[in-house]
């Protein structure tokens, strides 16, 4: 109606998030602050909260905002080329975007980590034990993957000794999310809406996808 109209109206850009100097859409809005660019000391962080237009919203698409579309591409791929999707539902959600996206290899990749990494012999999925990253003293929420001596990640069915069933022998606890979160984006693959209109098959996974 037109109170949410007037509502939209006065918020930042629209309430469309804006794009940085080097083409990538900000976490939070510049204007009310006056903010210039500014350092990223987690680039790789697990969240994709600028994105959130793109996946679950459809308020960036192809279609009606082509610039933004091309820098959540941008974003996406900056993320995760700086270690982002390093717990079983950051991957999932990486996978929903791409293939928002479009890009179907990023889709399996996303499905092969999930699968191959993030889950148990019976699928369920998990998420891994967090290390601080050396920025932490900067961003108390800055967190990488832990990897277990050897650089090698254990997986287990019955848990270490003194847990319970649902935590891995590295420590990994179940998680549902993930195992929700592929899903949706094996469907986005195979069909998405942009204002209520349906578009069959965007992007599908390549043949070799487990």
């Amino acid at each position: 109606g037109r109170e949410a109209e007037d509502a939209l109206g006065r918020l930042p850009n629209m309430g469309f998030p804006s794009v940085s100097s080097d083409g990538r859409l900000d976490e939070w809005s510049r204007e009310p602050h006056g903010m210039r660019d500014y350092l990223d000391v987690d680039p790789g962080h697990r969240h994709f909260s600028s994105l959130v237009s793109l996946h679950p919203l459809d308020h960036i698409n192809p279609y009606t905002t082509p610039s933004l579309f091309s820098a959540a591409h941008h974003t996406l791929d900056w993320k995760m080329s700086n270690g982002g999707g390093h717990t079983g539902w950051s991957a999932a959600w990486a996978g929903c975007l791409y293939a928002r996206a479009g890009k179907g290899d990023g889709v399996q990749r996303m499905i092969q980590k999930v699968m191959g990494r993030y889950s148990l012999g019976n699928l369920l999925t998990t998420h891994p034990p967090l290390m601080q990253l050396d920025t932490a003293q900067k961003c108390g929420t800055a967190f990488k993957e832990a990897i277990m001596p050897g650089g090698v990640n254990s997986w287990g069915e019955t848990g270490a000794v003194g847990h319970d069933d649902l935590i891995t022998i590295d420590d990994s606890k179940f998680q549902l999310d993930a195992n929700l979160g592929i899903l949706a984006a094996v469907t986005e693959s195979l069909i998405q809406s942009y204002d209520r209109k349906c578009v069959c098959t965007p992007q599908p996974p390549p043949p070799s996808t487990p």
